[in-house]
């Protein structure tokens, strides 16, 4: 049996580790967009502040990691675009399709409503360690 999990981070790698501990005999694969998984969010605050001075201290998991020590399949940098349920199939970007028996969707979230204020100079929206990076990076050329 086939499981897919669409989400790198806390949740998606929780169900595949559980999945993982409940069938041996799985094959699990996780897709996940961007480059890093396994990472500590809460700590990104700590990183903007200057408190955390290399983001992978954050990260608890690379994907090699995770695929060793888990027999877990990662596919970092893998956009998932469509899901063709009928066919059983997650759409990558590129057209490339991952065929799967049971389907797990942890991808995360997005700010649902603007926060009054959220518009203003200074005030920053950032959940990845690309995005932090990225601040920092704005903050020390400005």
């Amino acid at each position: 049996m086939r499981l897919v999990v669409v989400g790198g981070v806390a949740a998606g790698l929780s169900a595949a580790a559980r999945a993982r501990r409940i069938d041996a005999s799985l094959e699990i694969t996780v897709i996940e967009r961007g480059p890093e998984i396994s990472y500590g969010a809460c700590g990104l605050p700590y990183y903007i502040e200057g408190q955390v001075r290399d983001l992978r201290e954050l990260i608890a998991f690379t994907p090699e990691r995770f695929e060793r020590e888990r027999n877990i399949a990662v596919r970092a940098n893998a956009a998932a675009e469509a899901i063709r349920h009928s066919r059983r199939q997650v759409l990558l970007a590129g057209g490339e399709a991952v065929p799967y028996d049971r389907l797990v969707i942890a991808s995360g979230s997005r700010l649902y409503a603007p926060l009054p204020g959220a518009d203003l100079p200074g005030v920053a929206n950032f959940k990845s360690l690309s995005a932090a990076q990225a601040l920092i990076a704005r903050a020390l050329a400005s």
